[in-house]
């Protein structure tokens, strides 16, 4: 069967504030979102939303090492086959397409599921800029791009949006629309070191590793022991021939 919502209008509540929390990157907010998420399924066990979305919170907090990946991609999937032995549910669909691709690699599976899940919700922002970026990492990249400006439209005031649009445009080697769209990115969220962390890349891409290395401080200004990060700015110094901070 499909459901749309829980019949318990607290759980109900802490589902949206919860969609709200994740869907803004960083540690706290996936962190935050979770913990509504697992509030939500104690009020109602059988709130399939609920548990379809803390799997996409889990696929997530994995994909960026906030959890460690092995138990993070298992609780994932637990959740979202808990989910949809429930009800079928776009949140479910969303976690099972990002563990086929960020997991597996198994593009045509995610996208399976990422159509289901917009069948489900046609005007889901969030799902149609991340099958935009799997059809771009398939080698689609026109109908990628035009669905991840598609996402800009429908959630103009996301920084993700703009910055995976940018992200996708930098790996095309599009490299002035993808400034252009990062830079929008970071009107909207200046701090936000996923946004510096895109712009960092394509800058470094351009060779432009001066203006590389000027965001990814930025970034670690807002998260200090990001190894990730860290590990980025070395490679980004390497490049510039800075090799003795690099090597530090």
């Amino acid at each position: 069967a499909t459901v749309s919502e829980t019949s318990d209008p607290e759980a109900y509540k802490l589902l949206v504030r919860a969609l709200q929390a994740f869907r803004r990157p960083g540690r706290e907010n996936y962190a935050g979102g979770a913990a509504l998420l697992e509030e939500a399924i104690r009020r109602d066990g059988k709130d399939a939303r609920a548990y379809g979305a803390l799997a996409d919170v889990r696929v997530g907090e994995a994909n960026f090492n906030y959890l460690p990946p092995d138990s993070a991609f298992a609780d994932a999937r637990r959740l979202a086959e808990k989910s949809l032995a429930l009800a079928e549910v776009p949140e479910a669909h969303m976690a099972l397409a990002r563990l086929a691709e960020v997991q597996e690699w198994k593009p045509e599976v995610a996208d399976e599921h990422m159509r289901r899940a917009l069948e489900l919700n046609p005007g889901d922002a969030r799902v149609i800029q991340f099958r935009g970026m799997l059809l771009v990492r398939m080698g689609r990249a026109d109908e990628g791009l035009a669905l991840l400006r598609r996402a800009t439209e429908l959630d103009p005031l996301h920084p993700g949006t703009f910055s995976n649009l940018g992200s996708m445009l930098g790996r095309l080697d599009r490299y002035p629309e993808a400034i252009e769209a990062l830079n929008g990115a970071v009107q909207i969220s200046p701090e936000d070191p996923i946004v510096l962390t895109n712009l960092a890349n394509t800058y470094s891409q351009m060779g432009n590793h001066t203006l590389a290395l000027d965001a990814l401080q930025r970034a670690l200004l807002k998260q200090p022991d990001d190894l990730h990060l860290k590990g980025l700015r070395a490679y980004v110094q390497i490049r510039a021939r800075q090799r003795e901070p690099a090597l530090a």
